[in-house]
């Protein structure tokens, strides 16, 4: 009884208490307006004819580097449109392929098993990812995440890409998982980490 009528006769100390309690509301209010809006992206499903094979003789054909590295950096998805925004009729990604939402990846590479770059790190491309709006789904999706070692056959972007290789001129042609296992995980398939060595050998350590 006492604290209370102390807080009664000190308006100073009412003061900081509601300044207090606006300030833990607005703070309350906007976390749960961030978890809502999380949850309310629209999924969309998107085909980029995903390799349906990991035939590792087509991935040395297609790829010009193969990479063994630790993802240290996983940026802000990107849309590919004149003006960096996403379309107002979403229904172009389904008939414009210049028109995509794409995440850049930052590699740290360990050893490069095909090759010659002068850099320790690489960044390139995938197709998908989210705004604050949109959850864009591709077969390319394998939650990825930063700290993640993984295995990428990169190719250069053709000439006539598109915008999307503005962002970076290198995109995957597979990724592959490497944990303490014997076999390499993609997203639809896998391919054995001894087949891998038995074309590449041991590959150079560059980091």
């Amino acid at each position: 009884m006492q604290r209370i009528a102390f807080a009664k006769s000190n308006p100073r100390m009412l003061r900081y208490l509601l300044i207090f309690g606006i300030l833990l509301a607005i703070t309350v209010g906007a976390l749960f307006s961030q978890v809502a809006a999380q949850q309310r992206l629209i999924a969309l499903n998107i085909s980029n004819v995903y390799r349906a094979s990991y035939d590792l003789k087509l991935l040395d054909r297609d790829s010009t580097y193969v990479v063994e590295g630790e993802i240290i950096e996983i940026e802000a998805s990107r849309w590919t449109t004149p003006d960096g925004l996403r379309p107002l009729d979403m229904q172009q990604l389904q008939t414009d392929s210049t028109i995509q939402l794409r995440t850049p990846i930052r590699l740290a590479i360990d050893k490069l098993y095909k090759g010659t770059l002068a850099t320790p790190s690489i960044r390139f491309t995938l197709p998908g990812g989210s705004d604050d709006h949109y959850s864009v789904n591709t077969e390319w999706d394998m939650q990825l995440a930063k700290g993640q070692k993984i295995i990428v056959f990169l190719s250069v972007a053709p000439e006539n890409a598109g915008p999307w290789a503005q962002i970076s001129a290198y995109y995957p042609q597979a990724i592959f998982k490497v944990d303490d296992t014997n076999t390499l995980e993609g997203a639809t398939n896998s391919i054995d980490y001894a087949d891998l060595k038995t074309i590449y050998g041991s590959g150079t350590a560059i980091n």
